[in-house]
Parts: C-alpha cells; sequence; structure tokens
C-alpha cells in the first residue's frame, strides 16, 4: 500500500520517484511516492487513465471515456522543479481535436511519445517547449481498443484493435 487516499489509475517511474495517476472523478488528487518520502499528493495534477515521464516532464492523457478534454496532452514542469511540478491550471496540448476520438493511451517509443487513440496512432517528438512539439498523424485507422491492451518489448510494441494484433516497429 503507498496511499490510501487514491487508487492509481496508472503510474509512471523518474529519477526515484513513482507518480500515482489519479483516475477521472476521483476526490483526491495523484502524486508522487518515494520511500524516503512517503506519499506526497499534487493538488494541481489533472486525473486521468495514462501517464509517462518523457523529455523531464510527466504527461498526462485524460482517457478512452473522457467526456471532457479527450484529446489533450497535460504536461508538468520540468521535473526537479521547486514548489510542486504541476501549475494551477495545467498546460496542455491537443492531439487531433474535433474528431471525435479521444486519446486511449501514451506510450514512450525512443525519442517520442505514441499518442494512440480510438481510431488512429499520432507521435509526438520534442526539441525544446511542449508547444513546439511536433505531432505527426502516422497511423489514421488503427487506435488501441483499450489502454492496456498495448505491451512493449525490447524495441517493439504490440498492440489490439479491432480484433487484430498489430506490432509496432
Amino acid at each position: 500500500l503507498l496511499t490510501n487516499t487514491v487508487s492509481a489509475s496508472a503510474m509512471a517511474q523518474f529519477n526515484g520517484l513513482a507518480y500515482l495517476l489519479a483516475p477521472v472523478g476521483s476526490a483526491n488528487p495523484g502524486g508522487s511516492w518515494s520511500l524516503a518520502a512517503g506519499f506526497v499528493a499534487e493538488p494541481n495534477m489533472p486525473k486521468g487513465e495514462s501517464i509517462v515521464a518523457y523529455k523531464f516532464r510527466l504527461w498526462v492523457a485524460v482517457g478512452q471515456g473522457a467526456v471532457a478534454n479527450g484529446t489533450s496532452m497535460y504536461y508538468s514542469k520540468v521535473l526537479g522543479t521547486a514548489g510542486g511540478i504541476w501549475t494551477a491550471a495545467p498546460d496542455f496540448i491537443n492531439v487531433g481535436a474535433g474528431d471525435g476520438q479521444n486519446i486511449v493511451r501514451l506510450v514512450v517509443y525512443y525519442q517520442s511519445i505514441l499518442v494512440f487513440r480510438s481510431s488512429s496512432t499520432f507521435s509526438f517528438q520534442l526539441t525544446s517547449y511542449p508547444a513546439a512539439g511536433q505531432i505527426r498523424h502516422i497511423l489514421p485507422n488503427t487506435g488501441l481498443s483499450e489502454k492496456d491492451a498495448v505491451v512493449g518489448f525490447d524495441s517493439f510494441h504490440y498492440f489490439m484493435y479491432d480484433d487484430k494484433a498489430y506490432e509496432f516497429i
């Protein structure tokens, strides 16, 4: 038991901390956990279903069942920043807004984030500031069935969509 305040929907690890994501609708926020400090709540941390650490930031997606902000990828301040890593109104980038598809899962893949949506897949790459990142539509008609339908092994990702198994290289 890491905390009894939130039942985490996902977790990401960075620099000796485990970041626990609170699900949408949770009364309490997510936060970080370490052996030394225990669980420390991050009151401004977005809630959702998918979290990854990429380029010294945390990235959060609300999830497949989102009723609002389903195409938003929220990002933190640079990890290690004093005074909390989330702003009062977390910054975000929209990926394919307006087409009715929600982000199902975020996966780090080499120097990018694969953004699996309900019926398409995007790649997000970043060299400096998140707003200057590049979003590419890489699989227009293939997404992810559910957030747990993708797994990485070596340099491959295997995922399920529309009753078919895929290998992403």
